[in-house]
């Protein structure tokens, strides 16, 4: 999923993922590679990513 996000104009956009894409890979390229914002579901299952 991260790869089709590389190839996609969203700079500045808001990209919602449920939680079976939340991972730092996504969030890394959403913001850092993208430029875009994102709201993603945390389960607690996923611990480091509520921090």
């Amino acid at each position: 999923m991260a790869a089709l996000l590389k190839d996609v104009a969203i700079r500045g956009a808001i990209i919602t993922i449920d939680a079976l894409h939340t991972n730092r890979v996504m969030a890394d390229t959403i913001v850092l590679v993208n430029e875009a914002h994102f709201l993603f579901t945390v389960k607690k299952n996923h611990p480091e990513l509520s921090q």
